[in-house]
């Protein structure tokens, strides 16, 4: 998976500028209210922009973690000589172990794993990271694209989402910016059921599923909350 996202780069950036995500950061942003002096992690971190995001709301300090060096690489220099941000190169799909927060960002996350095993080592990642009445606030494809695949006249694509595959448990797909052709990878999304039965295993309560509301309401997007009991 690294691979894809060292070949973006800072490209990856550019989509994040588009009117449609800029609304989604807004609303993100609004579900995750004032979280003055909190801890947070931000899972699968890319270049840093939730991880900003997080301190713009007030965050005391950011751990952010992701697979692809390059980008990486990207977030440290953006945040250069800031003592409120942290970045490293890991695998967020291993065993992790970073220490306690209050926050764990999951923004296009849990949509790398393949299989329901998967998803469910990358919920108990989370949980184990997590403070008691700690939340995690992140972003998955929208389940509806995927219940249309089931239909006979079910659209192969939806917006930047292109679907490859069929898997146990839902679909491989690509996503494409239609702004800037280097900005392209795969993924996966797999049944809402999928994504429930995990997180409840690894022990947390209370999972939410959150419109984006107004016109993005039939968006590609989906926003989930969910909290480590206390």
């Amino acid at each position: 998976m690294s691979v894809q996202y060292n070949q973006i780069g800072a490209n990856y950036n550019r989509i994040k500028k588009r009117s449609g995500d800029m609304a989604q950061t807004a609303t993100i942003l609004a579900y995750l209210g004032n979280i003055e002096g909190q801890e947070v992690l931000d899972l699968g971190c890319g270049t840093g922009y939730f991880s900003q995001k997080a301190v713009d709301q007030g965050a005391r300090r950011v751990v952010g973690l992701d697979i692809s060096p390059v980008m990486v690489q990207v977030a440290q220099r953006e945040h250069e000589g800031d003592s409120r941000f942290e970045f490293r190169v890991t695998d967020c799909s291993k065993p992790l172990e970073v220490g306690k927060f209050d926050l764990v960002l999951a923004m296009w996350f849990l949509n790398y794993a393949p299989t329901a095993e998967d998803q469910l080592k990358m919920w108990q990642n989370i949980m184990c990271n997590l403070k008691p009445g700690g939340r995690c606030i992140g972003i998955v494809p929208n389940f509806d694209w995927l219940d249309s695949l089931s239909t006979d006249d079910g659209e192969r694509s939806s917006g930047d989402m292109q679907f490859l595959e069929h898997v146990p448990d839902g679909v491989k797909y690509r996503f494409f910016s239609d702004q800037d052709s280097t900005v392209s990878f795969d993924a996966y999304l797999l049944r809402r059921e999928v994504y429930n039965s995990c997180a409840y295993e690894a022990g947390f309560i209370d999972l939410q599923w959150l419109s984006l509301g107004g016109e993005d309401s039939d968006s590609a997007r989906q926003i989930f909350q969910a909290w480590r009991p206390k």
